[in-house]
């Protein structure tokens, strides 16, 4: 189950489906306990993470800046990024960037290779690698991207 500091950190687990509905209800109180703690600046578990994973939710966030500042403060110095992403051809078109199905389809709001790679570089990581692993649409490919916070 997940525990919550004084601070509102939260270090999360899944409750499993034996668990029942009261620490599935706990476990919601704490995340978002956490959320109100982080959404406060208040500073919610820095350099607490070995690692950060995420499957392909990047390309959907509005401010992809602040998900990789938060990924950077949350990791410890020397600490790894490992990310499936979608990524954008340098090319792709102005009515796919605005089209609301490639929107949901989480292509239109992929950013390029390079802007990737300078958003993680930006707010602390280096070592960044970024493979394309297939093609998703005409204008975008999967990707495996890793990274690591810099050492302090």
């Amino acid at each position: 189950m997940a525990e919550l500091t004084s601070s509102g950190c939260c270090a999360p687990a899944a409750p499993t489906a034996e668990a029942g509905d009261d620490v599935r209800e706990v476990v919601r109180e704490r995340y978002a306990a956490a959320a109100r703690a982080a959404g406060s600046g208040g500073g919610c578990c820095s350099s607490v993470s070995n690692v950060v994973i995420s499957n392909c939710v990047i390309n959907l966030a509005a401010d992809k800046d602040l998900v990789f500042a938060e990924a950077a403060r949350v990791l410890k110095a020397g600490g790894r990024l490992a990310v499936s992403d979608v990524i954008a051809d340098a090319g792709m078109d102005d009515a796919t960037r605005a089209d609301m199905a490639a929107w949901t389809g989480c292509i239109a709001g992929a950013l390029t290779r390079e802007e990737y790679e300078g958003g993680l570089r930006a707010v602390g990581f280096d070592d960044v690698e970024i493979t394309a692993t297939h093609r998703v649409h005409e204008h975008a490919a999967s990707a495996t991207i890793r990274a690591r916070k810099t050492a302090a």
